[in-house]
Order: structure tokens, then C-alpha cells, then sequence
């Protein structure tokens, strides 16, 4: 498997093989997949966003698989605008992003078109939590030309469930470290790679 990490700002991309690739805490302006046949793609990207705007443009062909996993910071303004064209049959595009906006407002936009091809899959899972005045807006735009495709969104904008604060709490962990806990652990259970985990845990500081 390719493994690729990304440190610019622009990328073009064309992925004919299968790859990992991991974005970590790096200012993406724009990401252009081209994913080709017969290929898997794992895509790792944690980043905290002071302002930002980022555009990600996917095509893929037949037969191939995108995962993308992405988690945040949010701590002034997030732009996210995601477009999906899918450019033959029997391929998917998983995206699970899970987002914490502090302070900061994060819109999400998603244009995904499934055209005429069949046999595709678009899953969208996105869960926000907004803490200090945070707010999110997350709009889904999906374009389905035949009843022979899946496609699913889901979203969820909420805050720090008060059932697992006061359950930390009643086991002697004080409020501030109840929160570290799960906001760390919201952050990171999209990932699966440790050592992504790891450098996760050491780069935030919700004690400070």
C-alpha cells in the first residue's frame, strides 16, 4: 500500500493504487482526488482550524473505494466544501467527519453527484459538538440521476452529553477532565491508526 503524507496547501492527486493518506494539523486549501479502478483509498486528516477554507474535489472510477476520516478544531472559521462526482459503477465514498467547534462557526457543504452510474455508494457521517458559543451549519446536496445507487447523510449538531459528564463525574473526575476525556475521545475515535492517535492526544491541550 502507498503511504503518502500531505504538507501542502494545494494538491492534485491521481491514486491508481491502493494508498494511505494522513493529514495532520497542516492548512489544506484545496485536496483533487482522482481515484482510478480498482483501487482502495484510506484517508486520515486531523487538523485544528484557526481560519480556513478548504475545497475537496473527488472523482472516482469503477469499481474503487474512498474512506475519509477527519477530525477538528474549530477556533474562529471553518469552510468545508466537499464535491463528489462519480465517473463509473460499482465504487463508494464513505466520508465520517467529526467536528468540535470552539468559539468558531464550521459550514459544511456537500455536493455529491452519483450521475447515471450504477451501483455506487455516498455515506456521510458528520457530528458536531459546539462548545464556548461554537456553532455549526452542515448543508447536504445530493444528486441521484437513478434509483440504483445508495446514498445517505447524516448529521448531528449537539454539545457535550451531560450523561457521560455526569457520569464521569460521579467516579470522582472532576468536571474539567471529564470534559478533556470525551472531547478527546470524540476527536479521535474516527481513527484507527495509533500513532495518528498519539500525536492527536499530544498536540491538543484542553487543560490550557
Amino acid at each position: 500500500m502507498n503511504k503518502l503524507i500531505i504538507n501542502n496547501k494545494d494538491n492534485v492527486l491521481d491514486i491508481n493504487e491502493d494508498s494511505l493518506i494522513t493529514i495532520f494539523n497542516t492548512d489544506i486549501k484545496s485536496l483533487d482526488l482522482n481515484i482510478f479502478d480498482n483501487v482502495k483509498v484510506f484517508i486520515n486528516d486531523f487538523r485544528i482550524i484557526n481560519k480556513s477554507s478548504t475545497n475537496i474535489n473527488i472523482n472516482i472510477k469503477d469499481n474503487s473505494n474512498l474512506i475519509y476520516n477527519h477530525s477538528f478544531i474549530n477556533e474562529n472559521k471553518y469552510n468545508l466544501n466537499v464535491n463528489t462526482n462519480y465517473k463509473g459503477n460499482n465504487s463508494e465514498i464513505t466520508f465520517n467527519i467529526h467536528g468540535i467547534n470552539e468559539k468558531g462557526i464550521s459550514n459544511i457543504n456537500f455536493d455529491g453527484i452519483l450521475n447515471n452510474n450504477i451501483n455506487n455508494t455516498l455515506l456521510e457521517n458528520i457530528k458536531l459538538i459546539n462548545i464556548k458559543e461554537g456553532t455549526g451549519v452542515v448543508i447536504p446536496n445530493i444528486l441521484v440521476s437513478n434509483n440504483e445507487v445508495v446514498a445517505n447523510h447524516k448529521a448531528t449538531i449537539g454539545f457535550i452529553s451531560k450523561e457521560e459528564l455526569n457520569y464521569l463525574m460521579s467516579k470522582g473526575i472532576s468536571k474539567k477532565e471529564a470534559e478533556y476525556l470525551i472531547l478527546t475521545g470524540f476527536l479521535i475515535n474516527v481513527f484507527e491508526d495509533k500513532k495518528l492517535i498519539t500525536n492527536i492526544k499530544e498536540l491538543i491541550n484542553w487543560r490550557g
